[in-house]
């Protein structure tokens, strides 16, 4: 191997020379290539827990258009974000290795049921690898309610708003 030719190309190109004579020297070449070109991933599915339970059961279908974020574990970057699909799948492609935050941005009357307390996932790429399972469970809010009524009004309360239909007769 002439190496003073292969450093010279490396120079000229904007590359790097690479040798490795132990494993140590290899694995440590690796992990910088590694932190440069992304062939990890992160996926997993955003589910309806209608009941509560922490867990995808059978009857619990995934939601469509639910926004995925990928952080940086150490600056709170968002790297990248997701939209769920029908199935309420979503992925992450081409991730470096290194330490990552999913979060799940919430919409209107929906709670997170998993993950609490943080409220996001901390998935790690090494190696490549793909790291599936993610999920995140939502339930549905319930807004109590109450309808009254009176000779000229109508009105609807629900917990966060109340609405007022004033009855009119065929006059006004």
């Amino acid at each position: 191997v002439n190496t003073k030719f292969l450093q010279s190309i490396a120079t000229r190109t904007g590359g790097k020379y690479y040798f490795a004579p132990t494993a140590a020297d290899l694995d440590k070449i690796y992990q910088e290539i590694s932190t440069i070109v992304g062939k990890g991933g992160v996926g997993g599915t955003v589910y309806n827990d209608s009941n509560g339970n922490k867990i995808q059961d059978s009857t619990e279908t995934g939601q469509a258009g639910w926004k995925v974020d990928l952080l940086d574990a150490t600056n709170q970057t968002v790297n990248a974000s997701s939209t769920t699909d029908n199935q309420g799948h979503y992925t992450f492609q081409g991730i470096c290795d290194g330490n990552y935050q999913a979060k799940l941005t919430i919409q209107p009357w929906w709670t997170l049921t998993i993950p609490t307390n943080p409220d996001y996932l901390s998935p790690s790429v090494t190696n490549g690898n793909t790291v599936a399972d993610q999920n995140f469970g939502v339930k549905q809010e319930v807004k109590r309610t109450s309808l009254s009524c009176s000779p000229s009004d109508i009105t609807l309360t629900s917990t966060d708003q109340t609405v007022t239909a004033t009855l009119l007769d065929s006059t006004n």
